[in-house]
């Protein structure tokens, strides 16, 4: 079954498989922007860098950023 949503501005196309979707992010994907979202914290203009550290079943351990060197 394949509807038809309004996603913001855009308008685009969600697959379902039964109830759920099947057009989502991988972990990477989601954990990569939980770091990259952690260093916009970062008061460093240069070099803002964030971490996140993840259990082998795709849990948050740790998350952080640098601070001003």
């Amino acid at each position: 079954m394949q509807e038809t949503v309004f996603l913001g501005q855009n308008s685009g196309e969600v697959t379902y498989m039964g109830d759920k979707r099947t057009d989502y992010i991988s972990w990477d994907e989601y954990f990569m922007g939980v770091a990259k979202l952690s260093g916009m914290r970062s008061k460093d203009p240069n070099t803002q860098v964030g971490c996140c550290i993840v259990s082998q079943d795709n849990k948050i351990l740790s998350m952080g950023y640098n601070g001003l060197g």
